[in-house]
């Protein structure tokens, strides 16, 4: 042991759940349902690597960050004379401003039931204060063993939270690196497999100092370039993939028994083997495989910021809005799963004002409308283009996210014995039907026209006794294929730039395609651009984005995903069928975000186009343009 935090080691008291009482939950099992319920947390991706941002106040925050060069963590530090210091870059992190304090006060406000902090990242670097390795957060100029700091702070305010443990690729540990990284480890340990033994055994059993932690998520399974370094060949179980009869995995849940563990630990797969938690990014996968079950246990991690760009030119624009955060809550939750929003402090250990804003207004949103989202299944319906539902108990919750002028909505009839319809929003009862195969809704037009709110919830009652966890699962008004699928677009401006593509013809083709949308595509990674500033040639506005269809089709629905938060003066038109242009929906001076918007009219059309008038400052992109015929 290196260095000792200054935060006061305390004995650590049981985690108070959602219930609001505080029990103990003995078993992973028990852990993992618990766990499936919370439907919302955060995940805290920090350490080192942001040390390398600048002051230039060009940002929202007044910081913008230059982004870290792979390696550079391990660099030479040069004095004003370009003289060797003897001290490398990661020994000179100083986040002066660290507050586990405000960390969880985040948390809180949040309205999030747990957080995941990454106690290391991908170039070796530990945010505790290990026994293996002198390359962790106590031995830099800070001093303080993070994960022991946010612990005992997060226990103090029965905030659970796991540990989140990256196991190394080898594309970041190439010769010197890898060297390096190597030669700090202490005496005893020889091979990477003791090194992180070593390091989760002292976090787990040491519960004075790391407090009762839910669980592991281990993610990767490399140990480096070295074959000899891959814990499976270290006797670390090679042959086994069933946790429950692993030696390694026994030890550290003799320490910690309700521990949730991932499956990500071992090389070899047992195909009946089922994780009790695992994280996906931009994927939901999980609904209704077991009708009126929880059917996985996995967690979808979008980032505050645009993809996982982090650190790199993030300006307000580039950080997620509170309505799209609250958007991705009610989809995690409409399709059984949970979501983690992914947080990156800064250099000085403060969470972005950018972020803070965010995360303070969902906390607002998740005070009014937590219990529709909280402690629930999934609904009786499959999730659609309209929105989710989910149910607790006696109750169904309609999340209407498609905006519409008239506000009427259907969906197939419910079973009889409902007792109230209301509107959360308004807490007021409103309009509605349940007769011939049909469940209809009216929302007031005030509500399912104002873009500003992300959310009509409808919420629907049975008498005490009926148990709508048993009502048979709809399926009906599932996402049906766009029509666009088949269509040609055009676009009048694209950037150079790609993000995992580099064939235009493919990335326009992603922007309209949905099919396999509800596990893979919902939101894909792939994006147009526009040209960015200073790309040659340079942008010019208007910008059109133009899907034309194989003849004339009747649409009832459109919807538009943008990336990022860059689009500010826009209009949607379509061509009539006397060749004329209408305008369907105009956005002055207003963010495009997510446009999810039912037409109070079916329109005949054979094209539709997004015209962009103005950005902010950056290019505008999409992720995707989609077009729904009528019912």
């Amino acid at each position: 042991m290196k260095l000792t935090n200054y935060f006061i080691t305390m004995s650590f008291i049981s985690i108070t759940l959602l219930s609001g009482s505080s029990i103990e939950y003995s078993t992973p099992k028990e852990t993992t349902l618990w766990l499936q319920k919370a439907r919302f947390g955060l995940i805290f991706d920090w350490s080192a690597r942001v040390n390398f941002e600048t002051d230039i106040l060009d940002s929202y925050d007044g910081l913008k960050a230059k982004g870290l060069q792979k390696g550079s963590l391990y660099g030479s530090v040069e004095d004003e004379n370009g003289n060797p210091t003897g001290l490398k870059k990661w020994e000179i992190w100083n986040p002066t401003k660290f507050s586990p304090k405000k960390w969880m006060d985040m948390v809180e406000l949040s309205g999030a039931n747990y957080f995941i902090y990454t106690i290391n990242d991908r170039y070796g670097f530990l945010n505790l204060d290990s026994p293996a390795t002198t390359i962790d957060s106590a031995a830099t100029k800070l001093g303080v063993d993070v994960a022991s700091a946010l612990a005992q702070e997060a226990t103090r305010r029965d905030i659970p939270y796991l540990w989140h443990f990256q196991q190394y690729a080898g594309i970041d540990f190439i010769l010197g690196s890898w060297i390096y990284f190597k030669s700090r480890w202490t005496e005893g340990i020889n091979t990477y497999a003791q090194y992180r033994k070593s390091t989760l055994f002292h976090l787990i059993k040491n519960k004075d100092i790391y407090g009762k932690c839910m669980g592991i998520y281990f993610s990767g399974n490399a140990g480096g370039i070295v074959p000899s370094e891959h814990p499976a060949r270290e006797g670390e179980d090679p042959e086994y993939s069933d946790q429950t009869h692993s030696t390694y995995l026994k030890e550290l849940l003799d320490a910690q028994p309700w521990m949730a563990i991932s499956s990500e630990f071992y090389l070899k797969k047992d195909p009946l083997y089922n994780p009790m938690i695992n994280l996906d990014r931009f994927k939901f996968r999980n609904y209704n495989t077991k009708p009126n079950k929880f059917d996985g246990s996995h967690s979808v991690i979008f980032s505050l910021e645009s993809d996982l760009d982090g650190w790199a030119g993030v300006s307000k624009e580039d950080t997620r809005t509170s309505q799209e955060a609250i958007y991705l809550i009610v989809q995690a939750a409409g399709h059984n799963e949970n979501l983690l929003l992914r947080v990156t402090p800064d250099n000085k250990g403060n969470i972005p004002l950018r972020q803070q804003d965010v995360l303070t207004n969902v906390g607002e949103w998740m005070q009014k409308y937590s219990k529709s989202i909280k402690n629930t299944y999934n609904g009786p319906y499959l999730p659609g283009a309209w929105g989710v539902s989910t149910r607790h108990a006696n109750t169904i919750y309609i999340h209407i996210l498609q905006h519409s002028k008239d506000g009427v909505y259907t969906l197939e009839a419910l079973p009889q014995g409902i007792k109230s319809v209301k509107l959360l929003n308004t807490n007021e009862d409103i309009a509605y039907s349940n007769t011939n195969g049909k469940l209809t809704l009216h929302i007031p037009k005030n509500i399912s026209s104002n873009r500003n709110i992300v959310d009509a919830i409808v919420q629907i009652q049975y008498q005490d006794n009926i148990d709508t966890t048993k009502f048979s699962s709809l399926s009906k008004n599932r996402w049906k294929e766009p029509i666009s699928t088949d269509a040609d677009i055009e676009v009048s401006q694209t950037s150079k730039l790609r993000n995992r593509d580099s064939n235009p013809t493919v990335l326009l083709s992603k922007l309209i395609d949905s099919k396999g949308k509800s596990s893979k595509n919902f939101y894909p990674r792939t994006y147009w651009s526009a040209p960015e500033p200073g790309e040659t040639p340079a942008i010019r506005y208007p910008v059109t984005v133009q899907i034309n269809l194989n003849g004339t089709e009747k649409i009832g629905a459109i919807s538009i995903l943008e990336k990022n938060s860059r689009i500010k003066t826009w209009h949607i038109d379509y061509q009539d069928t006397n060749g004329d242009w209408k305008t369907i929906y105009k956005g002055e001076n207003e963010h495009l975000a997510f446009f999810d918007w039912k037409l109070q009219t079916p329109i005949e059309t054979s094209s539709v186009r997004l015209v962009i008038e103005e950005s902010f400052s950056k290019a505008p992109q999409l992720r995707f343009f989609r077009l729904f015929k009528a019912n």
